[in-house]
This record gives C-alpha cells, structure tokens and sequence, in this order.
C-alpha cells in the first residue's frame, strides 16, 4: 500500500510539486500569523504623531518610539518588581545599561544642527561660580555626560566639539580634544608652530619657567575648554562678580624659543625676554605691586608663586594672580623669606594663558628697591600689554 502510494503520489514531477506546495502553505501560515501578532500594523495613527520627513528620519522617529515604548514597559516593571526585565538571566549590568538608556530616551530629542554652528564658537569660562578662572579644570575621573541640547550631526571646524553622532553616541575623549585644538588652530595667540600641531588635532605646548618643563595644554571634557593644568588664586575676586627670530625658514616667538632651548630666558629682536622672574627672598618681605598699565582688548594679570605662603589681606595661598579688573592699583603682599616667582597672564575664550604666542617679559635695570617689568600677552607682536612697578622691602619686625 505504501509502496503504491509513494510510486503514484510521490514520482516524477508530482515530488517537486509537493515539495513547492509545502513550503508555500508554511509561507502563507507565517504571514497570517505574523500578521495577527502585531497589533500596531496598520493602525490608526493621529495626525499629531505621524512622522515626517525624509525616509532617514521617519525611520529614525519610528525607531525612537518603539525605544520609548520599551522604556515604559521597563519603567512599569521597575516599579512592580525592582528590575526591568523578569528573565532569569538579567544582571546588574544589564539593569544599570537599562536605566542609563531610559534616562537619555525621556529627553526631548535635539534637533538637527542649524547653519548658526559652522560659526566658531567662542568657549566660556571654567568657573562656574564667577570667581577667577582655574589654569585647567581637566578631570579624567568625571564622567562625559549627555546633555539634552547637544546638537547631532557630523563635526566640521567650527562647530560644537561637544556634537554627538547622528545616532546621539558622544565623541570619545581623543575626538573631543582633537575638535577643541582644531577649532582653537586660528588662533594667533598659539604662535605658528603650536598652530600646526593644533590643525592636526594635536595640543599645543609651552615652556613652564617654574619647572624648567615643556607642558601640554589640557580640555575640560565636561565643558570642552583649553587649558592648562594648575590654579592661581585672586585674592581680589568677588563670589558674585611678534618680534620674532627666524631659523632654517621659521620664525619663532620667544614663547617657540623657550621651548626649542629649553630655558626661560632668552635674547628677542635685542631685547632679554623672561617668561618669568624669580627674586630670592632672604628675609620676611613687603612686595608692592603697583600697576601702570594694562591692556583693555582683553584681562591681564600679574601671577605670583612663592614656596612659602603669601598673605593679601586676609587671603594666604602660595599661588596667586592679580587682575587688572579686580586688583586694585597697588597691592601689598606679604611674602615670607624664600623664592618668589612672577609672571604674566591673560584670559582668551574662558582660560588663563601664559608663555605662548607672542608672550613675554622686560625687565628694566633696578633702581633702589624698586624694578619696572613690561608684559606682552600672546596675541599678535610682542607689544606692552602690563606694565607694573615692583618694590621689595624687608618686613618690620615687632
């Protein structure tokens, strides 16, 4: 019986049919179960919620609804149960991805970029209390946080540094200090060899007298703002308130020299430019710093380090910076016996800078106790930009 069936049923072109008609009624079977188990096709949907748009972004506003979907669901069982999912193999791991994904999809989605962001932008500042800026605010123990206004898309110079990917990923941290340094390389203040390292997403370099060390300037990866590592206090800061030397081709600033000859002292254009100045203090000493001048296109000031700690009014600390804008004229410091060491500094786009770019220091020949220092900033020729008269006198004692 079988054998006649299977030589009747089952020969020549009557198995290929068979075998067609098979797969197509299991085909149609999916279908039809498919169908009825996905209740949201072909439903209703409201005008208010259609999604427009080119065919990227429908799918991309699809895509962010079906995960906001999935985040209530798991925001219901979280507060049934304690978890976001009941299968047996879910871990802490897998909750705490669970809930940092949540917590990015309940806010409002950025819009795409606008034209405005090719714009350079100019950086704040690093204090977020209104008090004197820090050399550098760098922090690799905090983590980069995603904020709700971050603009997505793809970086160009000049835009955000901060930008995420079009599917909202954050740039990672070598992305985001190679962006700052390449939006900053226009800057002539980083003199032409430091710009050259900026435009490859390089950072910038100085010479620290202090140290006799070439540093490397930092980026906030909270904020994206340059920097440089250390902090100058200002005892006067309220809680509410290019001559250059040409070599094989290159010309170099005295800031490019320091580096290329490793001292902080060198001869520029006739003139002894110091990127600071060190006084040996042999005993307890009244410092007086009067200003004369200062540059109004941007903040300068006077920084001070000592290795014994310093007392103005009734701030002490052992680094200091004395601002044209909140120092008064004359200020007088008392300095305990040691070393003393003063600089100049300046404020761009939100950050202290010192020893780049044109930057720089005369010394006038000492008349008595007292010394006149000339100061450039680091923007265009070395011009005077500070200005300040210097007298040192032993402490009274009682």
């Amino acid at each position: 019986m079988i054998g006649e069936f299977i030589d009747e049923i089952l020969s020549g072109d009557r198995v290929v049919f068979s075998f067609v008609s098979v797969w197509v009624i299991a085909g149609a079977i999916w279908i039809v179960l498919d169908w009825l188990g996905n209740t949201s096709r072909g439903r209703f949907v409201p005008k208010g919620e259609q999604h427009h748009g080119t065919r990227a972004e429908r799918l991309e506003a699809r895509r962010r609804q079906r995960a906001e979907d999935d985040a209530a669901v798991r925001s219901t069982l979280r507060d049934a149960y304690g978890t976001s999912s009941l299968r047996v193999t879910w871990t802490t791991s897998h909750e705490t991805v669970a809930i940092d994904a949540d917590n990015q999809l309940v806010r409002p989605d950025p819009r795409r970029p606008s034209a405005s962001l090719r714009e350079p932008v100019r950086l704040g500042t690093f204090s977020e209390s209104g008090v004197e800026p820090l050399l550098g605010t760098f922090n690799p123990d905090i983590p980069f946080v995603v904020e709700a206004t971050m603009p997505r898309g793809r970086w160009s110079v000049g835009a955000n540094p901060l930008m995420l990917s079009r599917s909202g990923k954050p740039p990672t941290a070598a992305t985001l200090r190679a962006r700052v340094w390449k939006n900053h390389a226009g800057d002539p203040m980083w003199g032409a060899a430091n710009q050259e390292r900026m435009r490859a997403g390089r950072p910038p370099h100085r010479h620290n007298p202090l140290t006799g060390k070439v540093e490397t300037a930092v980026v906030d990866l909270r904020t994206a703002r340059p920097g440089w590592r250390g902090e100058l206090r200002d005892p006067f800061a309220t809680v509410t308130d290019r001559h250059r030397r040409c070599r094989s081709g290159l010309c170099m600033t005295a800031a490019e020299r320091w580096i290329d000859e490793q001292t902080g002292s060198v001869d520029h254009d006739g003139d002894t430019v110091h990127a600071a100045v060190t006084v040996d203090l042999n005993v307890d000493s009244i410092v007086t710093v009067r200003r004369i001048h200062a540059s109004d296109e941007r903040p300068q000031g006077l920084a001070l380090d000592a290795d014994q700690p310093l007392m103005v009014r009734d701030v002490t600390n052992t680094r200091m910076v004395l601002w044209n804008h909140s120092a008064p004229d004359e200020v007088e410091i008392v300095a305990r016996a040691g070393r003393l060491t003063l600089w100049n500094v300046w404020e761009a786009d939100g950050a202290v800078h010192a020893w780049v770019g044109a930057a720089g220091m005369l010394l006038d020949e000492p008349t008595g106790d007292t010394t006149r220092l000339q100061a450039s900033d680091g923007f265009g020729d070395r011009t005077i930009d500070l200005e300040v008269e210097i007298r040192i006198r032993a402490a009274c004692v009682p």
